[in-house]
């Protein structure tokens, strides 16, 4: 049976999952990871495959941030990266370099393959933790603009003259409503006992998750009316919080002066693949680029 890896490069960490051919996760694996150090990251990856899947047919790797496909060239602000060149640090590691691709269009792939928005045409993604990941699909396909370098949600303006962003701009989406974002209104709490706390009536808590619920749910308002998706999915970490933050979402959004007079509520989902869709994803897409596919 051929297998594939699928690696990804957070803020805190480097996972590899092992998947089939049929996006089955046959197993996985972490080391710990501090941002700052392509080459170390490089590293890390490279020790994944060789320990748990050395007889891996394709490497597909999913990353933060604005990656330069062409170039093998990455610039992600939270990892204190600027067009890093993780492609040939990967490729003097691997004997060939590992297909790269933005982790959250890797999450959604894997979703219109596999999970909750399974073969739907138009969808928007985001991916809500530590910083706001962004993927769109337009008739089918991934829209990610020049050179593989758009759709940078997190770092829209939502906040004109706002909080400084790491990328050098002010007032960035996540900035606001990132899970960090989350965590700084509650006064440092984690953001899981936060909802946890809000869900059970807690005063503070409540007030707290409220706020974060409009910054949001502002931002999800002005991309559905740019981009109008079928559906809208939610993953990243803060989407562990399940059904609750679904719900709130979903009524937060039918609040005055969200939609547009008379404007349905588009649907809202969240993923069913949770913090496996980028490392299944990254698995699928090097899968389909294979040379030995023969429907690429």
């Amino acid at each position: 049976m051929s297998l594939y890896a699928g690696l990804q490069i957070s803020e805190t960490c480097v996972k590899l999952g092992i998947v089939s051919a049929g996006g089955a996760l046959m197993n996985r694996a972490a080391v710990s990871f501090s941002p700052g150090s392509p080459d170390e990251a490089a590293s890390l990856c490279a020790r994944l495959v060789r320990d748990h899947c050395p007889e891996a047919a394709g490497v597909g790797i999913a990353m933060t941030g604005r990656v330069d496909d062409r170039r093998g060239e990455v610039s992600a602000p939270s990892l204190g990266w600027a067009r890093a060149p993780i492609g040939r640090l990967l490729e003097a590691r691997f004997g060939r370099a590992p297909l790269l691709f933005n982790d959250a269009e890797c999450a959604l792939h894997a979703e219109w393959r596999l999970g909750v928005c399974r073969s739907i045409r138009d969808v928007l993604y985001l991916s809500v933790g530590s910083s706001v990941g962004s993927a769109l699909l337009v008739r089918g396909r991934p829209y990610r603009g020049a050179d593989n370098m758009g759709l940078e949600i997190g770092h829209m303006t939502t906040h004109a003259g706002g909080e400084p962003c790491p990328c050098g701009r002010n007032g960035c989406f996540e900035r606001y409503a990132s899970q960090t974002a989350l965590e700084r209104l509650a006064g440092g709490l984690e953001a899981g006992q936060v909802i946890a706390r809000a869900q059970a009536g807690e005063p503070l808590m409540a007030a707290a998750f409220h706020r974060y619920l409009d910054e949001l749910c502002v931002g999800l308002s002005s991309l559905i009316a740019l981009f109008h998706p079928q559906m809208t999915v939610l993953g990243g970490a803060l989407s562990h919080a399940g059904p609750y933050l679904l719900g709130s979402v979903r009524r937060h959004m039918q609040l005055p002066g969200m939609m547009s007079r008379g404007e349905p509520v588009p649907r809202i989902e969240l993923s069913v693949l949770g913090s496996d869709a980028a490392l299944i994803g990254a698995a699928l897409m090097a899968l389909e680029r294979s040379p030995a596919n023969p429907n690429p």
